[in-house]
């Protein structure tokens, strides 16, 4: 019964001249289809909630019932639909700026990740309402490596700040954006503020880890070994422990302390094949994988090699060589013969 007196309500007004908007605010918040819609979504059954979501869309041709379908395709990566409800909540509603940073993300979301055109809406975005998460938005997308202006990113990123100093994740990202311009002691400092900011953030442990990553290249090496050791107390799900241990063995050899190397190389292999986590593909490994193994046969051979363990040393390298380490070959030319 309160169907039908909705539909007539609705009849009434159009016959009377109403526009759609007035309808969706005397009717919206009451609609069956609104509610069922959202019922759906939050049961994460995207499918039935698009279902009512677009019978309510034929009724009140709202900016917000095609925004939150447009959140339902995206859910399910149907980004064309996404986008096109983005868009069309921005002409019932040209002024709401959150809804084109909602149409960027769409765009970034599509197969062939248009970068570029999704950066152009946040400009004009930027232009209209120069919020700090626009600019943390475009800088997330300048940083992409598949757009990589990292110097784009670093100013967005700076302005975001200014506007909202407690983003401690910008602090990360500037990091990760140095780290990629080789300014190596810029993405210490910037991980070092994040850490300093927020220790118990639940990422902490891949922060310490990748400061300890930047301080190796700064050849900071007894630095690195603290941080690669904060890292493995924090117990976090990456770095996986065996990246940590091939980490630690690398910065020992570095520092000429050949017992401790070895000791966290053998460490890191032990766990990498204990590892239950590990997806494994038609030749046993991942890609990822093939380059820790490579690492840790080539750098356990050289420490062998320090330590005059000759015969192990040079299996290590072979295999290591085995791997794509060219540089293994050089070393058994050298040592091995």
């Amino acid at each position: 019964m309160r169907k039908i007196l909705i539909l007539i309500l609705l009849n009434c007004c159009f016959l009377k001249g109403f526009t759609q908007e007035n309808v969706a605010k005397l009717s919206r918040a009451d609609s069956t289809f609104i509610k069922k819609a959202e019922d759906y979504k939050h049961n994460g059954d995207y499918e039935n909630a698009i279902k009512y979501y677009t019978q309510a869309i034929l009724i009140y041709q709202d900016g917000q019932s095609f925004m939150e379908r447009g959140w339902c395709y995206y859910s399910i990566k149907d980004y064309e639909n996404c986008y096109n409800d983005f868009y069309k909540a921005i002409e019932v509603d040209p002024y709401n700026y959150e809804l084109h940073s909602y149409a960027a993300q769409s765009i970034k979301g599509y197969p062939n990740r248009d970068l570029k055109s999704a950066i152009k809406i946040l400009d004009n975005v930027i232009k209209n309402d120069p919020n700090g998460k626009y600019y943390s938005q475009r800088g997330d997308y300048k940083e992409d490596e598949d757009y990589a202006d990292y110097n784009g990113a670093i100013e967005d990123f700076k302005i975001a700040l200014q506007k909202d100093s407690y983003s401690y994740d910008l602090y990360t990202s500037l990091s990760n954006c140095y780290f990629h311009l080789k300014d190596y002691s810029q993405a210490v400092y910037y991980m070092t503020k994040y850490i300093d900011n927020d220790p118990k953030g639940y990422e902490i442990c891949k922060q310490y880890y990748w400061r300890g990553i930047y301080k190796s290249y700064l050849e900071d090496y007894r630095g690195a070994v603290t941080d690669f050791n904060a890292s493995l107390i924090k117990q976090c799900v990456f770095p996986r422990p065996y990246e940590i241990n091939l980490a630690l063995g690398k910065c020992y050899y570095f520092l000429n302390n050949y017992k401790s190397s070895l000791v966290y190389l053998n460490r890191g292999l032990s766990q990498f094949s204990k590892d239950n986590s590990i997806v494994y593909y038609s030749d046993g490994t991942s890609g990822k994988d093939k380059e820790f193994l490579a690492e840790v046969y080539y750098f356990r051979g050289l420490v062998k090699i320090e330590l005059k363990i000759k015969g192990e040393a040079c299996l290590d390298l072979s295999k290591a060589g085995e791997m794509g380490v060219s540089d293994a070959y050089k070393v058994i030319q050298e040592k091995c013969k």
